[in-house]
């Protein structure tokens, strides 16, 4: 499996017809097999999670208080597909 570029992704929704450009767009995951809704999205911010309270999940760097052991799950400024 080759992993893509947003470049090479671009470049691959270019070269689709304007009628496959107008479809929806799928996304294929293991807890979802076949998902409709899909967002493009950049924060400005780190989505983080507490390494020792993995149960609270993903929110913003923000969120958390100063003590926290944070893990980074999402990088600030990147784009992200999220289904």
């Amino acid at each position: 499996m080759k992993y893509l570029s947003w470049k090479e992704l671009a470049e691959k929704i270019n070269s689709m017809s304007e009628e496959e450009q107008n479809k929806s767009v799928k996304v294929w995951g293991e807890d979802n097999p076949l998902s409709e809704e899909v967002l493009l999205e950049n924060h400005n911010q780190d989505m983080c999670y507490d390494k020792e309270d993995f149960e609270r999940g993903c929110d913003f760097r923000s969120n958390f208080d100063d003590e926290c052991d944070l893990g980074v799950a999402l990088e600030a400024g990147k784009y992200y597909l999220f289904y």
